[in-house]
């Protein structure tokens, strides 16, 4: 019985006490208590185990390794696009040792994909030239049709605008290919007749032009059948650039 009438003494003191108080230090002490509150969460969410409770950063450690992990991320790309870049100039220099390339950046490209242009970031004080062939690894990827001081316009190899000199793998037939939009083009025979399968492999040829002998170019889809210029065979080809990846490429200036 005591005990309670002890307490509720305090309580009514405790009252008393809180009534008589300016509001002003009612209203501080409120404050202080809340930025107590602010400052555990705030250690709670900074924690690190293995530093004990040393604060690492006002940042949550949650947010930390998101931020980190997608950092990493970043950078195994950007080491993947560069051995994918150092593995296609491997190829091109094993299969010519002897030409001069150079590598060029798109900085640009038509929303065409029926007539695909690309721009890139060297022209004519690099070594550009006009007719130049532009190859992905050991594979052409278009033409060079216009050169500017420092930048040139190149046609893909599937712009209908575009003629490329070529033979059949294994026939060795003579033929050229001309591009049909949507990375597909078409094979065109001048002899009125061909062995040429369906799946032969179609590369380049240095009949005329700045293009290279065996660059490759794609693989027949069909038999040839009669083409639309008389005493000609016509096939199509899926090309084989992969023209959904191209960022740098590789500019033959001579050889």
């Amino acid at each position: 019985m005591r005990v309670n009438f002890i307490l509720a003494l305090l309580l009514l003191i405790i009252a008393v006490i809180m009534y008589i108080l300016p509001q002003s230090v009612l209203q501080d002490f409120r404050l202080q208590i809340f930025n107590e509150y602010s400052n555990l969460i705030n250690k709670a969410n900074t924690f690190n185990p293995k530093q004990g409770s040393k604060l690492t950063s006002s940042v949550p450690v949650e947010v930390q390794l998101k931020e980190l992990l997608t950092t990493l991320e970043k950078k195994d790309s950007e080491i993947a696009f560069l051995k994918k870049q150092l593995r296609e100039f491997t190829e091109f220099k094993e299969l010519y040792p002897n030409i001069k390339i150079t590598s060029a950046k798109i900085i640009s490209e038509s929303a065409n994909s029926t007539s695909p242009e690309l721009i890139i970031d060297k022209g004519y004080l690099d070594g550009v030239v006009e007719g130049a062939a532009v190859a992905q690894g050991e594979t052409i990827a278009g033409v060079v049709v216009r050169v500017e001081r420092n930048t040139s316009i190149i046609l893909r190899a599937d712009n209908p605008g575009v003629l490329i000199p070529a033979r059949a793998g294994k026939s060795r037939d003579r033929c050229s290919i001309k591009g049909n939009g949507y990375e597909l083009g078409t094979a065109i025979f001048y002899t009125g007749q061909t062995v040429s399968m369906v799946g032969e492999r179609i590369y380049t040829s240095s009949a005329l032009g700045k293009i290279p002998e065996g660059l490759f170019i794609g693989i027949l889809e069909d038999y040839p059948q009669k083409g639309d210029e008389p005493g000609t065979l016509e096939a199509p080809v899926k090309l084989a650039a992969d023209f959904t990846s191209l960022e740098y490429v590789i500019i033959i200036n001579e050889f």
